[in-house]
Parts: structure tokens; C-alpha cells; sequence
């Protein structure tokens, strides 16, 4: 009777599995592999703004996982619907270098380099490194972090104990985040370094959590997802003037960005990546504005009369204006006070 050859390498393998470990020669040590323990999950899970790279009329939403041991070798993923866990993929056997501010970041312009202040964090494993950056590698990309809902790059990683670190050399707000560097972060923020670690999903439009199963978790981590909205709201426009026309009118213009367009290149136009261009100036309470104008340019005329009849009732109140996208608001720039 002819043996199947599953048969053959079946035996083969447990006879191998059988034999014993011998004793260690006279002329080298036995080095046993370590033993590595499965630890729980960590997630964090977020959107980003959108960097240019494939569509930008989705959210983009990513999975960021972790443990405390190396032993740790990923976990299922999850979108959280209703009651039900619905399978969007894995997080792959790489750790994310997780954690959180042990120090409160003051607010910033998020307009220059900041070399006075300083981040303290501490990281869920002590065997997770950070590495320093030149300022020619941080104008490539390197060293960003997601604190919050800002994102910022750190040019110096000291450690200053075990799993904790001290980062100087800021640039902060970036891709369109400094409305979240201007109010600042408090002791606790969760941080997660974005350097090719989180894993992009594709959950449901409307999902709201998402969930990890590892090995060693009793049951699913479920984190609810940061930033909602924010790969689809347009960038704020920068560089408000104000100028005066004849007649004691003034125009109001400003210069637009664009999602997706991170750097800047000179003698070029930002993109529009929207569907159409569109703004809304308000004048008063952001949320609730007393008036509110739409234009199809970066730019709005008041003549003499109404700036005159807008003083009178609205004297001290803020003009500002945010960028209309298909989908959201930017945040407000201010053009100017009325007096």
C-alpha cells in the first residue's frame, strides 16, 4: 500500500520534534532564544490630514497599535458597528511607538522653529527609541508625531530615563494644524510617531470606534477615533490684508492653502483640491456670526456706506473669513475689527 507523501513528512517532522536538546560543547555556550511574552494591545486610532498622496475626498483613518514586549505580534483590526466588530485587516507585527505628554505644551503660533520648547513624554515600552533630525530631514518629513490632534516634528530626542524622553526642536501645526498648536496641549496627550508605523484602514464612512484583538487580550481594546473630520477640512487661509479704496471703502483679501499640498513651491499656485472655491466671511461670533457673506475669491469689497452702517452697529466685532470645502469649514482667519 503506497504511503501518501503528507504521511512521510508528517513523521519525519514529529521524529524531529522528539529528539532532545544535547548539552553544550566544550568549545561554545548554549544561547537559547529568549523567552518573549505576548502582552496586551495598545490603540490609538485617528485621522490625519491628508498629505497629498491617493484620494482626498475620504477620510483617512489610521490604526496605530502597540505593547509594552517585544512579544507582542499584532493584532486583528476592527471597525466597531453598532453592537458588531467588522474585520478591516491586521496591524502587522510592528509595534507603534505609543505614548503620552508627561508635560503640558504651551500654545504657539506654529510660525517659526521653536527651539526653547520642550516635550516630555513617555512611551508604553522602554525598548522603543526616538532618533534626532537635521533640519534639512525635518523639511523632508522626518521625525512627526501626532500630540493630539496637532501634528509636529522634533529635530532632538533625549532620554532621560527609561521609556521617557525630552524633544526639543519644534515645528508645530503641521499639515494645516496649528489652530490645535495655538491652544496648546496638557499633561497627558496621547503621542504616537507617524513615521511609517500606523497602519491606514478602511473602515465604514461613519465609523466612530475601532477595535484590536491580540493574542494576549481577554477581550477587544476598542479606541474611539481622534480628529473626526479632520482629512476633509480645508486648511485656513493665511496672510489677511486689508486695503484702502477710493472712495473710504477697504478690500479685504487673503491667500488660500490647499489639503493635500504640504510644502510650497515658489512661483507656483497651491492647488485648489476642492471641488469649487468658495469662502465665508463672517463678522461676529464664529459659530453664530451676526452677518455672513459668501464669495467665490479670495478676496471682499465693503464700500464706504456699509463699512460706515457695519461700525455703527457692530463696532469692536471681528471680521473673519474660513474656506468652504465639499465637506467642512476651515477654521477662522481673522481679517480684521471693525472700530
Amino acid at each position: 500500500m503506497q504511503e501518501r507523501i503528507g504521511d512521510v513528512v508528517f513523521r519525519q517532522l514529529a521524529r524531529r520534534l522528539q529528539g532532545r536538546r544535547g548539552k553544550a560543547r566544550a568549545f561554545g555556550a548554549e544561547l537559547p532564544a529568549p523567552d518573549l511574552i505576548a502582552t496586551a494591545t495598545e490603540l490609538l486610532a485617528f485621522e490625519l490630514p491628508w498629505d497629498g498622496a491617493g484620494a482626498g475626498d475620504t477620510r483617512r483613518i489610521y490604526a496605530a497599535a502597540s505593547s509594552a514586549s517585544a512579544g507582542w505580534r499584532g493584532a486583528a483590526l476592527y471597525s466597531v458597528q453598532s453592537a458588531n466588530l467588522v474585520p478591516i485587516g491586521g496591524s502587522g507585527a510592528r509595534r507603534c511607538v505609543l505614548g503620552a505628554a508627561t508635560s503640558a505644551l504651551p500654545a504657539s503660533s506654529a510660525m517659526l522653529f521653536d527651539r526653547a520648547s520642550e516635550l516630555e513624554i513617555v512611551l508604553v515600552s522602554s525598548d522603543f527609541g526616538l532618533t534626532e533630525a537635521s533640519l534639512a530631514a525635518l523639511a523632508a518629513g522626518a521625525n512627526r508625531a501626532l500630540l493630539g490632534d496637532e501634528v509636529v516634528q522634533f529635530a532632538a530626542a533625549v532620554e532621560t530615563a527609561p521609556a521617557t524622553w525630552r524633544l526639543r526642536g519644534l515645528l508645530r501645526g503641521r499639515g494645516g494644524t496649528e489652530a490645535a498648536a495655538r491652544r496648546g496641549h496638557m499633561a497627558g496627550t496621547p503621542f504616537v510617531l507617524l513615521d511609517d508605523g500606523p497602519v491606514l484602514v478602511d473602515p465604514e464612512a461613519e465609523a466612530t470606534h475601532l477595535a484590536a484583538i491580540g493574542l494576549a487580550d481577554a477581550g477587544p481594546v476598542i479606541a474611539e477615533i481622534a480628529n473626526p473630520g479632520l482629512t476633509m477640512r480645508p486648511l485656513t487661509p493665511v496672510h489677511p490684508r486689508m486695503r484702502a479704496m477710493p472712495g473710504g471703502g477697504i478690500a479685504l483679501q487673503w491667500t488660500r492653502r490647499a489639503r493635500g499640498a504640504w510644502s510650497w513651491s515658489d512661483g507656483v499656485d497651491a492647488p485648489l483640491n476642492e471641488q469649487r472655491e468658495a469662502y465665508l466671511v463672517g463678522l461676529g461670533d464664529t459659530g453664530t456670526p451676526a452677518l455672513r457673506w459668501e464669495v467665490d475669491q479670495p478676496r471682499l469689497e465693503l464700500s464706504a456706506a456699509t463699512l460706515a452702517g457695519l461700525s455703527q452697529a457692530h463696532g469692536g466685532k471681528a471680521l473673519w473669513v474660513r474656506q468652504i470645502g465639499a465637506q467642512a469649514v476651515s477654521a477662522p482667519l481673522l481679517l480684521t475689527t471693525l472700530a
